[in-house]
């Protein structure tokens, strides 16, 4: 028999409370044995600090954990300012909530083994304006762009065109402004940029939903391509991502079926291959709200503290109607028995008492 040979695997931190260390017992090509450690790995941080002033430890904080960078960078400032009597910016107050709570998103995912395929590197779109630019200047040289001065509460008046749904239809206000008539409101309102749509029924098949159609000029009106800051909107961008990368389906909330009328609209005035939709319900609260922290409805760090990943999925599965008991469950076991004639077509309602 070989001799054995222990070789250190990790530390890893695969979603869990503390790293993880394994010390693996190899004989030839075989492991034969698996000594775990879990636990605190002691990393000498505050040895690497102690010759350091307080800007450089930054750094160093980001490297605390390697999933949640933005938590410990943004205590660690937290706590310098205060020490200063620092006041940062509203500005940078509102940033600092989305990165965290993007971060907060992306530990929940890792956490429940729900891990992207998405592009190596990340595609940013704040990144890609240059490209979003390109297919809205095909847009604007065939007349269909134009400048909207109208404010929000022009845009949200009771006597502006409403959807049953109550989302707000554009009215046209600045669709027939002349040149003078935009010059002069450009002294002193940047413009945002809509599109002009055809008083056109845009009919699809949706791959769950079935059969849909929507009156671009009754049911949406000109929509948004770009804000007045200049940021390109939602519908441009994901159109034009979607088609650039390859995008042939595309599984989404029913909340954006309203949607997809004018992005295949896009699709096609732009010369490019539309992928095939399909919408699933909305998950909602046993009486029917959206579920909401605010209203008292369990957040997953609340379930984390109770149940395994395991558990969470199982039971959510079984509210879907994607298996018949809340039995535990991973992502892996729902794929290979998934069937979309087992998914609701109407919204979910929680049960009482799934958790």
């Amino acid at each position: 028999m070989s001799k054995a040979t222990v070789i250190p695997f990790g530390p890893q931190h695969p979603v869990l409370p503390e790293p993880l260390h394994l010390d693996l017992v190899v004989q030839d090509e075989t492991v034969v044995d698996v000594l775990p450690q879990i636990g605190f790995v002691h990393r000498g941080l505050e040895k690497l600090v102690e010759t350091r002033d307080y800007n450089q430890f930054i750094y160093i904080a980001e490297r605390i954990c390697g999933i949640c960078a933005m938590g410990h960078s943004l205590g660690y400032a937290e706590t310098v300012e205060s020490l200063m009597g620092v006041e940062v910016p509203k500005r940078a107050e509102y940033l600092r909530v989305i990165w965290h709570e993007l971060s907060r998103i992306h530990s929940h995912l890792l956490w429940l083994g729900l891990a992207a395929d998405g592009p190596e590197p990340p595609v940013y779109q704040s990144e890609r304006s240059a490209v979003y630019a390109q297919y809205f200047e095909e847009l604007a040289r065939r007349g269909l762009v134009y400048p909207c001065f109208c404010s929000r509460s022009q845009l949200h008046a009771a006597s502006a065109p409403h959807r049953s749904d109550g989302q707000v239809v554009y009215a046209g206000t600045c669709r027939s402004l002349t040149p003078a008539e935009i010059a002069e409101r450009a002294k002193t309102r940047a413009p945002a940029w809509r599109v002009r749509v055809p008083d056109e029924v845009i009919a699809f098949e949706d791959g769950h939903m079935g059969p849909c159609a929507e009156n671009l000029a009754r049911d949406c009106g000109d929509f948004y391509l770009r804000r007045a800051d200049g940021v390109f909107a939602y519908q441009l961008a994901v159109v034009v991502d979607d088609a650039l990368m390859g995008v042939n389906e595309v599984v989404r909330g029913s909340d954006l079926l309203s949607s997809t009328a004018r992005q295949l609209w896009l699709y096609r005035e732009l010369g490019l291959h539309a992928p095939q939709f399909y919408h699933l319900p909305l998950l909602l609260a046993s009486d029917g709200r959206r579920l909401s922290k605010r209203d008292g409805d369990q957040s997953l760090e609340h379930l984390r503290a109770r149940y395994s990943p395991e558990e969470i999925i199982g039971r959510l599965a079984f509210a879907c109607g994607l298996q018949d008991t809340p039995a535990p469950a991973t992502p892996q076991d729902l794929a290979r028995t998934f069937d979309w004639a087992r998914v609701p077509k109407s919204d979910i309602f929680l049960p009482e008492g799934l958790f």
